[in-house]
Protein backbone atom coordinates (compact mmCIF):
# COMPACT_ATOMS: atom_id res chain seq x y z
CA UNK A 1 0.00 0.00 0.00
CA UNK A 2 1.48 3.70 -0.65
CA UNK A 3 2.11 6.33 1.71
CA UNK A 4 -0.33 9.37 1.90
CA UNK A 5 0.70 12.75 2.91
CA UNK A 6 -0.74 14.25 6.25
CA UNK A 7 -1.44 17.92 6.72
CA UNK A 8 0.60 18.13 10.20
CA UNK A 9 4.46 17.61 11.15
CA UNK A 10 5.69 15.47 14.06
CA UNK A 11 7.54 17.76 16.26
CA UNK A 12 10.66 16.80 16.60
CA UNK A 13 14.21 17.61 18.94
CA UNK A 14 17.67 16.16 18.36
CA UNK A 15 19.42 15.71 21.85
CA UNK A 16 23.21 15.45 22.24
CA UNK A 17 24.12 11.85 21.41
CA UNK A 18 21.52 12.20 18.59
CA UNK A 19 18.14 12.19 20.28
CA UNK A 20 14.62 13.06 18.43
CA UNK A 21 11.04 14.36 20.12
CA UNK A 22 8.05 14.47 17.90
CA UNK A 23 4.89 15.70 17.94
CA UNK A 24 2.37 16.52 15.94
CA UNK A 25 1.98 20.53 15.29
CA UNK A 26 0.02 22.76 13.45
CA UNK A 27 1.65 24.12 10.28
CA UNK A 28 5.21 23.21 8.87
CA UNK A 29 7.52 24.47 11.38
CA UNK A 30 11.39 24.35 11.20
CA UNK A 31 14.51 24.00 13.95
CA UNK A 32 14.15 26.81 16.98
CA UNK A 33 18.14 26.46 17.96
CA UNK A 34 21.47 24.16 17.62
CA UNK A 35 24.56 24.14 19.41
CA UNK A 36 27.82 24.17 18.03
CA UNK A 37 29.09 23.37 14.19
CA UNK A 38 30.75 20.08 15.30
CA UNK A 39 28.21 17.96 16.40
CA UNK A 40 24.88 19.99 15.32
CA UNK A 41 22.36 18.67 13.45
CA UNK A 42 19.62 20.22 10.85
CA UNK A 43 16.76 19.20 11.31
CA UNK A 44 14.28 19.05 7.58
CA UNK A 45 10.57 18.61 8.80
CA UNK A 46 8.67 17.48 5.87
CA UNK A 47 5.64 15.42 5.36
CA UNK A 48 4.28 13.24 7.95
CA UNK A 49 3.17 10.12 5.83
CA UNK A 50 0.93 7.58 6.89
CA UNK A 51 -0.96 3.95 5.21
CA UNK A 52 -3.38 1.73 6.08
CA UNK A 53 -2.45 -1.14 8.06
CA UNK A 54 -4.42 -3.39 10.71
CA UNK A 55 -3.31 -3.39 13.99
CA UNK A 56 -3.86 -5.42 17.41
CA UNK A 57 -3.66 -3.16 20.37
CA UNK A 58 -4.97 0.43 20.90
CA UNK A 59 -2.50 3.57 21.39
CA UNK A 60 -2.54 7.64 20.71
CA UNK A 61 0.69 8.30 19.44
CA UNK A 62 2.07 11.95 20.21
CA UNK A 63 5.95 11.87 21.00
CA UNK A 64 9.07 9.55 19.37
CA UNK A 65 12.56 10.85 20.76
CA UNK A 66 16.08 9.00 18.85
CA UNK A 67 19.12 8.49 21.02
CA UNK A 68 22.88 7.78 19.42
CA UNK A 69 25.91 9.54 19.48
CA UNK A 70 28.11 11.61 16.65
CA UNK A 71 29.94 8.66 14.78
CA UNK A 72 34.16 9.79 14.48
CA UNK A 73 34.77 8.45 11.68
CA UNK A 74 34.25 9.09 8.13
CA UNK A 75 33.79 5.39 7.36
CA UNK A 76 30.53 4.75 9.67
CA UNK A 77 33.02 2.41 11.40
CA UNK A 78 32.71 2.22 15.11
CA UNK A 79 34.48 -0.11 17.54
CA UNK A 80 31.86 -2.42 19.37
CA UNK A 81 33.70 -0.48 22.94
CA UNK A 82 32.20 2.63 21.69
CA UNK A 83 28.93 1.39 20.64
CA UNK A 84 28.60 -0.17 24.40
CA UNK A 85 29.71 2.91 25.64
CA UNK A 86 26.80 4.98 24.50
CA UNK A 87 24.15 2.77 26.06
CA UNK A 88 25.98 1.52 29.38
CA UNK A 89 24.04 1.70 32.43
CA UNK A 90 24.88 3.01 35.69
CA UNK A 91 23.30 3.07 39.02
CA UNK A 92 21.85 6.23 39.30
CA UNK A 93 21.07 6.20 43.33
CA UNK A 94 21.50 3.34 45.48
CA UNK A 95 21.09 2.88 49.51
CA UNK A 96 21.94 -1.08 49.25
CA UNK A 97 25.18 -1.11 50.81
CA UNK A 98 23.49 0.77 54.05
CA UNK A 99 23.16 -1.11 57.16
CA UNK A 100 19.43 -2.82 57.26
CA UNK A 101 16.44 -1.97 59.57
CA UNK A 102 13.26 -3.34 59.64
CA UNK A 103 11.02 -4.90 57.19
CA UNK A 104 7.86 -4.22 55.30
CA UNK A 105 5.37 -7.51 54.83
CA UNK A 106 3.63 -7.97 51.47
CA UNK A 107 0.75 -10.13 53.01
CA UNK A 108 -2.12 -7.16 52.47
CA UNK A 109 0.44 -4.82 51.76
CA UNK A 110 1.68 -2.36 48.71
CA UNK A 111 5.32 -0.83 49.19
CA UNK A 112 6.89 2.61 48.09
CA UNK A 113 9.88 4.46 48.22
CA UNK A 114 10.46 7.96 46.73
CA UNK A 115 13.64 8.89 45.09
CA UNK A 116 14.70 12.43 43.23
CA UNK A 117 16.60 12.85 40.10
CA UNK A 118 20.19 14.96 39.00
CA UNK A 119 20.26 17.79 37.46
CA UNK A 120 20.78 16.94 34.33
CA UNK A 121 19.00 19.09 32.13
CA UNK A 122 17.83 16.58 29.64
CA UNK A 123 16.74 13.98 32.18
CA UNK A 124 17.70 10.80 32.78
CA UNK A 125 16.70 7.28 31.30
CA UNK A 126 15.80 4.51 34.14
CA UNK A 127 16.19 0.49 32.95
CA UNK A 128 15.81 -0.78 36.17
CA UNK A 129 15.27 -0.80 40.20
CA UNK A 130 16.37 -3.44 42.57
CA UNK A 131 14.46 -4.36 45.92
CA UNK A 132 15.43 -6.77 48.58
CA UNK A 133 13.47 -9.09 49.92
CA UNK A 134 15.19 -10.91 52.82
CA UNK A 135 12.56 -14.10 53.43
CA UNK A 136 9.94 -15.47 50.36
CA UNK A 137 7.54 -17.92 51.71
CA UNK A 138 5.01 -17.60 48.66
CA UNK A 139 6.74 -18.75 45.52
CA UNK A 140 3.87 -17.68 43.18
CA UNK A 141 4.80 -13.71 44.92
CA UNK A 142 5.82 -12.67 41.19
CA UNK A 143 2.60 -13.15 40.18
CA UNK A 144 0.77 -11.65 42.46
CA UNK A 145 2.40 -7.88 42.34
CA UNK A 146 2.97 -5.00 39.64
CA UNK A 147 6.33 -3.01 39.77
CA UNK A 148 5.73 0.64 38.85
CA UNK A 149 7.38 3.69 38.14
CA UNK A 150 5.30 6.77 39.49
CA UNK A 151 4.65 10.57 39.34
CA UNK A 152 4.44 12.63 42.63
CA UNK A 153 1.45 13.69 43.84
CA UNK A 154 1.65 15.58 46.83
CA UNK A 155 4.46 13.38 48.32
CA UNK A 156 2.85 10.24 47.95
CA UNK A 157 2.71 7.72 44.72
CA UNK A 158 0.72 9.57 42.17
CA UNK A 159 -0.05 8.32 38.22
CA UNK A 160 2.16 5.58 36.46
CA UNK A 161 4.53 6.51 34.31
CA UNK A 162 5.47 3.19 33.58
CA UNK A 163 5.02 -0.47 34.69
CA UNK A 164 8.96 -2.79 34.76
CA UNK A 165 9.24 -5.98 33.84
CA UNK A 166 8.90 -8.85 36.92
CA UNK A 167 11.90 -11.46 37.37
CA UNK A 168 10.06 -15.28 36.69
CA UNK A 169 10.04 -15.46 39.84
CA UNK A 170 11.33 -13.88 43.62
CA UNK A 171 13.28 -15.39 45.43
CA UNK A 172 15.36 -14.69 48.90
CA UNK A 173 17.69 -11.40 48.47
CA UNK A 174 17.71 -9.26 45.64
CA UNK A 175 14.93 -8.91 42.89
CA UNK A 176 15.34 -7.06 39.39
CA UNK A 177 12.66 -5.12 37.93
CA UNK A 178 13.75 -3.38 34.76
CA UNK A 179 12.60 -1.64 31.74
CA UNK A 180 13.75 -0.84 28.38
CA UNK A 181 13.99 2.75 29.34
CA UNK A 182 12.11 5.24 30.54
CA UNK A 183 12.08 9.10 30.22
CA UNK A 184 12.75 10.28 33.78
CA UNK A 185 13.16 14.46 33.64
CA UNK A 186 15.97 16.47 35.91
CA UNK A 187 15.08 17.42 39.36
CA UNK A 188 12.05 15.17 39.94
CA UNK A 189 10.80 13.37 42.23
CA UNK A 190 9.80 9.75 41.39
CA UNK A 191 8.00 6.79 42.97
CA UNK A 192 9.56 2.75 42.66
CA UNK A 193 6.17 0.97 43.77
CA UNK A 194 5.61 -2.55 44.53
CA UNK A 195 1.74 -3.25 44.30
CA UNK A 196 0.11 -6.42 45.49
CA UNK A 197 -2.53 -7.29 43.08
CA UNK A 198 -3.37 -10.72 44.83
CA UNK A 199 -3.35 -11.42 48.08
CA UNK A 200 -0.36 -13.01 49.06
CA UNK A 201 0.03 -16.27 51.13
CA UNK A 202 0.35 -15.93 54.77
CA UNK A 203 3.94 -16.02 56.23
CA UNK A 204 7.23 -14.00 56.09
CA UNK A 205 7.41 -12.16 51.90
CA UNK A 206 9.56 -9.47 53.36
CA UNK A 207 11.36 -5.95 51.88
CA UNK A 208 14.59 -4.66 53.22
CA UNK A 209 14.44 -1.31 54.82
CA UNK A 210 17.00 0.87 56.43
CA UNK A 211 17.47 3.61 59.06
CA UNK A 212 20.18 5.12 57.72
CA UNK A 213 19.31 8.50 55.03
CA UNK A 214 22.40 8.01 53.63
CA UNK A 215 22.94 6.96 49.52
CA UNK A 216 25.97 5.00 48.70
CA UNK A 217 28.86 6.11 47.17
CA UNK A 218 29.28 6.02 43.43
CA UNK A 219 25.74 7.48 42.31
CA UNK A 220 25.24 9.89 39.77
CA UNK A 221 25.06 13.63 40.89
CA UNK A 222 21.95 15.11 42.58
CA UNK A 223 20.34 11.96 42.80
CA UNK A 224 18.97 11.35 46.37
CA UNK A 225 16.35 8.53 48.14
CA UNK A 226 13.78 9.65 50.18
CA UNK A 227 14.12 9.37 54.20
CA UNK A 228 10.83 7.98 54.61
CA UNK A 229 8.97 4.56 53.23
CA UNK A 230 5.54 4.15 52.08
CA UNK A 231 3.12 1.62 52.80
CA UNK A 232 -1.31 0.94 51.95
CA UNK A 233 -3.61 -1.94 52.28
CA UNK A 234 -3.07 -3.88 49.24
CA UNK A 235 -6.68 -3.99 47.68
CA UNK A 236 -6.97 -0.41 47.82
CA UNK A 237 -6.13 3.03 45.83
CA UNK A 238 -6.29 5.19 48.73
CA UNK A 239 -3.70 7.68 50.69
CA UNK A 240 -0.32 6.01 51.74
CA UNK A 241 1.29 5.52 55.26
CA UNK A 242 4.60 6.70 55.71
CA UNK A 243 7.40 6.10 58.43
CA UNK A 244 10.57 6.90 59.64
CA UNK A 245 12.93 4.23 57.37
CA UNK A 246 13.47 3.34 53.41
CA UNK A 247 13.29 0.47 51.46
CA UNK A 248 16.74 -0.99 50.53
CA UNK A 249 16.96 -0.24 46.61
CA UNK A 250 18.84 0.63 43.77
CA UNK A 251 18.05 2.65 40.74
CA UNK A 252 19.89 2.14 37.06
CA UNK A 253 20.20 3.77 33.74
CA UNK A 254 21.99 7.02 32.01
CA UNK A 255 21.78 10.36 31.56
CA UNK A 256 20.10 11.90 28.29
CA UNK A 257 21.71 13.59 26.06
CA UNK A 258 21.77 17.70 24.96
CA UNK A 259 19.84 19.23 22.66
CA UNK A 260 21.20 19.65 19.59
CA UNK A 261 17.97 21.10 17.62
CA UNK A 262 14.21 21.27 18.25
CA UNK A 263 10.91 22.52 17.52
CA UNK A 264 9.20 21.41 20.49
CA UNK A 265 8.26 24.70 21.76
CA UNK A 266 5.80 25.01 18.90
CA UNK A 267 1.95 24.50 19.08
CA UNK A 268 0.23 21.26 19.60
CA UNK A 269 -2.06 20.07 16.76
CA UNK A 270 -3.82 16.90 17.17
CA UNK A 271 -2.72 12.84 17.98
CA UNK A 272 -2.87 10.26 15.48
CA UNK A 273 -4.09 6.73 16.10
CA UNK A 274 -1.72 4.06 16.17
CA UNK A 275 -2.84 0.92 17.35
CA UNK A 276 -6.68 -0.43 17.58
CA UNK A 277 -8.90 -3.18 15.19
CA UNK A 278 -7.96 -0.25 12.17
CA UNK A 279 -4.74 2.08 12.55
CA UNK A 280 -2.01 3.49 10.38
CA UNK A 281 1.72 3.24 9.83
CA UNK A 282 3.00 6.61 10.33
CA UNK A 283 6.55 8.00 8.73
CA UNK A 284 8.19 11.22 9.94
CA UNK A 285 11.07 12.43 7.58
CA UNK A 286 14.22 13.87 8.95
CA UNK A 287 17.78 14.60 7.92
CA UNK A 288 20.84 14.89 9.56
CA UNK A 289 23.31 17.27 10.26
CA UNK A 290 26.57 17.46 8.54
CA UNK A 291 29.30 15.70 10.99
CA UNK A 292 31.48 13.82 8.07
CA UNK A 293 31.32 10.86 10.28
CA UNK A 294 27.71 10.58 10.74
CA UNK A 295 25.67 8.99 13.25
CA UNK A 296 24.80 5.94 15.36
CA UNK A 297 21.15 5.96 16.63
CA UNK A 298 20.84 3.22 19.51
CA UNK A 299 17.08 4.26 20.38
CA UNK A 300 14.16 6.02 20.83
CA UNK A 301 11.45 7.15 23.04
CA UNK A 302 7.98 7.24 22.18
CA UNK A 303 5.11 8.95 24.14
CA UNK A 304 1.67 7.57 23.93
CA UNK A 305 -1.27 10.33 24.79
CA UNK A 306 -3.67 7.19 25.35
CA UNK A 307 -3.66 3.65 26.03
CA UNK A 308 -6.50 2.02 25.66
CA UNK A 309 -5.04 -1.55 27.41
CA UNK A 310 -1.96 -3.16 28.34
CA UNK A 311 -0.51 -5.09 25.30
CA UNK A 312 2.67 -6.89 24.50
CA UNK A 313 3.16 -4.39 21.36
CA UNK A 314 3.87 -7.33 19.46
CA UNK A 315 1.57 -5.38 16.95
CA UNK A 316 3.79 -2.48 16.96
CA UNK A 317 6.86 -2.19 14.77
CA UNK A 318 9.50 0.43 15.12
CA UNK A 319 11.93 0.96 11.92
CA UNK A 320 14.63 3.27 10.23
CA UNK A 321 14.19 3.97 6.53
CA UNK A 322 16.07 5.46 3.72
CA UNK A 323 14.02 8.06 1.85
CA UNK A 324 13.00 6.85 -2.08
CA UNK A 325 10.85 9.81 -3.83
CA UNK A 326 10.00 11.43 -1.24
CA UNK A 327 8.64 8.30 0.92
CA UNK A 328 10.24 5.15 2.88
CA UNK A 329 12.46 3.57 0.52
CA UNK A 330 14.53 0.20 2.89
CA UNK A 331 14.56 -0.26 6.19
CA UNK A 332 18.30 0.28 7.30
CA UNK A 333 17.47 -1.48 10.73
CA UNK A 334 14.53 -1.79 13.48
CA UNK A 335 14.16 -0.66 17.08
CA UNK A 336 12.55 -2.86 19.85
CA UNK A 337 9.03 -2.41 20.97
CA UNK A 338 8.55 -2.80 24.68
CA UNK A 339 5.38 -3.76 26.19
CA UNK A 340 2.64 -1.14 26.59
CA UNK A 341 0.79 -0.15 29.76
CA UNK A 342 -2.96 0.67 29.80
CA UNK A 343 -3.29 4.31 30.74
CA UNK A 344 -5.62 7.50 30.26
CA UNK A 345 -2.28 10.08 30.69
CA UNK A 346 0.80 10.40 29.05
CA UNK A 347 3.69 8.18 28.82
CA UNK A 348 6.65 7.76 27.40
CA UNK A 349 7.77 4.25 26.12
CA UNK A 350 11.38 3.85 25.30
CA UNK A 351 12.49 1.80 22.05
CA UNK A 352 16.08 0.19 21.95
CA UNK A 353 18.48 -0.95 19.02
CA UNK A 354 21.38 -2.86 21.07
CA UNK A 355 23.74 -2.41 17.91
CA UNK A 356 22.81 0.64 16.96
CA UNK A 357 22.05 2.27 13.18
CA UNK A 358 24.71 4.06 11.15
CA UNK A 359 22.66 7.10 10.05
CA UNK A 360 25.15 8.81 7.03
CA UNK A 361 25.88 13.08 7.46
CA UNK A 362 23.53 15.11 5.65
CA UNK A 363 21.06 12.78 4.41
CA UNK A 364 17.02 11.84 4.79
CA UNK A 365 15.45 9.40 6.39
CA UNK A 366 11.95 8.35 7.88
CA UNK A 367 11.30 7.19 11.32
CA UNK A 368 8.29 4.54 10.86
CA UNK A 369 6.26 3.03 13.10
Amino acid sequence: MGWCCCVQVLEFVFLGRFFVCCRFVRGFVMPVSTVSDSLSLSLSLSRCLGRGFVRRCGAVLTVVVLLGSVLASASLVVLPAERAAAQSAQTLVANTGQANGGTGNFVQHDHAQAFTTGGNADGYVLTGVDFLFPQVNDAALAGKLTAEIRADNGGQPGTVVATLAKPSAIAAGTNSFTHAGVLLSASTTYWAVLDVTTLVALGANTIQNTGSDAEDAGGAAGFTISDTGHFRSWNTSGSWDSFAQSRKMAVRGTAAAPNFVANTGQADGSTQAIGGAIGFDYAQEFTTGSHAGGYLLTGAAVEFAVVGASSDSSGIAASVFTESGGSPGSSVGSLTVPGLTASSSDQVVALTSPSGIELAASTKYFLVL
